[in-house]
């Protein structure tokens, strides 16, 4: 079972994750599109809740079941302005299905941001997600890349074992699995998903903390971070993390 409290900690302070999470948040709201009028559930939602970049949207429901994250997203000036159009529901996706269910809101989209990996049983968190699911619904699915160019960088150079093992900031985020595109491809469609669309972003030469070193020191600017996220276009399987977007594949 996973200590989320710890965990909250751990991924505050971690080094360069808020610069990763800043790339990630960008490019999710760009495969999600347009939210006008439409009804967002996002789970999971850290210290950056998806509602503070989105407009106009219709309904938003994030389940959380950290306490912190929960508590930051409530104090926000754009929770507070939107009133009962956001609702947060503090606790585990795979828990709280009858609850989203009472809602009786049919989701446009359902984003799983940066968790699949993370949990203990995936199958089971792909399955609520699908629970969830109208008709209509797109599932945004993104994870970390076991390909990505530093893990090939690192075992090319001997410093691990497999592409596929566990780093040290996987463990200490407790992090239970690592994907390439043909696994969580493989896992998403024996959820029951079809596959629109895929593909990965960002560059990362070297791990968190040489990034954040690097950084730090000068050594790279904002506009080698924006070079590194735009040339996943000519190395797309090789970006630090992969994406989905599903339907349910009985529509």
């Amino acid at each position: 079972m996973r200590d989320i409290t710890d965990y909250e900690k751990k991924y505050v302070d971690g080094p360069f994750e808020k610069t990763m999470a800043d790339i990630r948040r960008r490019r999710v709201t760009g495969q999600i599109g347009d939210t006008t009028n439409k009804s967002v559930l996002e789970v999971g939602c850290g210290m950056h809740p998806l509602f503070l970049d989105l407009d106009n949207y219709k309904n938003m429901v994030i389940v959380e079941p950290g306490s912190d994250f929960c508590n930051n997203a409530e104090k926000t000036d754009a929770f507070r302005a939107a009133g009962s159009r956001i609702k947060i529901l503090q606790g585990f996706l795979e828990d709280k299905i009858e609850d989203i269910i009472s809602l009786n809101i049919q989701f446009d989209i359902i984003v799983v941001s940066s968790l699949l990996h993370e949990v203990e049983d995936p199958h089971r968190l792909l399955a609520s997600v699908r629970a969830v699911c109208a008709d209509n619904t797109v599932v945004h699915v993104n994870v970390p890349n076991a390909r990505s160019l530093h893990r090939l960088i690192a075992y090319e150079g001997g410093m691990i074992s497999s592409p596929y093992e566990k780093s040290a900031l996987q463990k200490n985020l407790q992090q239970h699995s690592t994907y390439d595109m043909e696994r969580l491809t493989e896992d998403v469609r024996r959820a029951g998903f079809a596959v629109i669309s895929r593909g990965s972003y960002f560059i990362k030469p070297f791990t968190h903390g040489q990034m954040q070193r690097m950084l730090d020191d000068n050594i790279i600017s904002e506009q080698v971070l924006e070079g590194l996220d735009k040339i996943t276009e000519y190395l797309p399987e090789y970006g630090a993390e992969i994406y989905v977007n599903l339907k349910r594949d009985d529509v």
